[in-house]
Parts: C-alpha cells; structure tokens; sequence
C-alpha cells in the first residue's frame, strides 16, 4: 500500500464527508491498544464523536489522551469487493 500525504483542507474535507464510521484507537489502562468503532460528526475542522460521560473509554483517555481516528466509507469498500 502507497501512502499519501493530502495536505489540501478541502480535500481532506471532501474525503472525510464521505465517510461513514471511524476507529478511534486509543491506550487502554494497561498500556494496550485499544480501538473502537464509532459513528462521527465532523464541521469546522473539528471531529466530534459521542460518548457517555463516564466509562472505561474516559477513564483511558484521562490517562493518555493521544488517539488515532480512521475514518471508512463503506461506498469505498463495497466499491472494491
């Protein structure tokens, strides 16, 4: 797999609105990955994802807030079967 840098905001815009879901990998409390699939907003350049107020995925994130978002759009996948 070629990775592609895309620096362009409106791009990375127009490839982001077309997505469906993401995985939002973070650290669990014994320093494990730990990734979960959510559904997202996204305006502004902001993502915004949904969660309770409290939870084990709070209790990681207040130990390490660093995270990694995938965003997949399932027309893409279905576009390749």
């Amino acid at each position: 797999m070629k990775t592609v840098i895309i620096e362009n905001k409106e791009q990375v815009e127009e490839i982001i609105s077309r997505c469906d879901i993401c995985f939002v990998g973070i650290t669990d409390l014994e320093g494990n990955p730990y990734v979960i699939p959510m559904n997202f907003g996204y305006q502004d350049g902001v993502i915004y994802l949904h969660s309770g107020p409290t939870g084990s995925s709070i209790d990681m994130l207040a130990r390490n807030n660093r995270v990694c978002i995938t965003s997949v759009s399932y027309t893409h996948l279905r576009a390749h079967e």
